[in-house]
């Protein structure tokens, strides 16, 4: 909202709510609380970014923070990021926010490289003839809960797609294709026509007893960065978009409806 006004009570309510962070010294706990930082910790990452050179937030707060998240966050996000599906994805987008705001070279240039290789060979993006898809997202609990997993992950993906976009054209890959010709346009697509459209999800077992599957609509801001980033995409989820706006994602760039453009 600063970012948005110019009104200082919103930058110094986030200075605020930064600095509380330092001082309780927060510790992190439980199996998934690598995956959990990336996804949900990323927007204090971004509020920092948005803080820079604000005379409310000094070098010395910046500093404690940038500690902080060093000492309470990095060690559980760095390992997590090695995994090939939404936990890697969402560990690595919490990685790579702070490499920007900490301007950290070595961290920035290690997230490019491993987002670099979604792209080589089929095991991170995979294009068969059920659509394209992510490997290690659409089988989960028997096909139930595939669609609503590959929406997790591809919130990460559009926001780290977006994060390295910045980095010069030679980074820009939105419109890129793997070497087994997958798109993250026909990603965004599948994702659509199963999400929302509600059409046939091809791992989903009929014959199971684990329910119907999942759908969420609070994930399509998937939908509104790739709208404005992809100039060919499906004339559906832009028609979407003009009824659903704003939107409001559930993780990390929740209100990037404010700040993408329009459909």
């Amino acid at each position: 909202m600063w970012a948005l006004t110019n009104d200082v009570k919103y930058a110094d309510k986030a200075v605020e709510i930064l600095r509380a962070w330092v001082v309780a010294d927060t510790t992190f706990a439980g199996k998934d609380r690598g995956l959990q930082l990336g996804s949900h910790f990323t927007p204090m990452l971004y509020a920092a970014d948005l803080l820079a050179g604000y005379q409310g937030w000094d070098q010395p707060d910046r500093r404690a923070f940038e500690a902080f998240w060093r000492r309470r966050v990095l060690p559980h996000t760095k390992f997590v990021m090695l995994r090939n599906n939404n936990w890697g994805d969402n560990a690595l987008m919490g990685v790579m926010a702070a490499g920007i705001v900490f301007e950290d070279e070595f961290l920035v240039r290690r997230c490019l490289y491993q987002l670099n290789d979604y792209f080589f060979g089929n095991w991170k993006i995979r294009k068969d003839d059920r659509g394209t898809f992510l490997l290690d997202e659409v089988e989960r609990n028997k096909g139930r809960s595939g669609i609503t997993y590959t929406g997790y992950a591809m919130q990460a993906i559009t926001q780290l797609l977006e994060m390295a976009r910045n980095f010069g054209p030679e980074f820009d890959w939105w419109q890129r294709r793997t070497t087994a010709d997958a798109t993250i346009q026909g990603l965004c697509e599948n994702y659509f026509r199963w999400n929302n459209l509600h059409e046939t999800f091809p791992w989903y077992d009929e014959n199971s007893s684990t329910g119907h599957p999942e759908y969420f609509n609070d994930r399509g801001n998937v939908f509104e960065t790739a709208h404005t980033r992809l100039p060919h995409l499906d004339p559906r989820i832009g028609e979407w978009l003009r009824t659903h706006r704003p939107v409001n994602g559930k993780t990390a760039d929740l209100y990037n409806t404010l700040l993408k453009g329009t459909p």
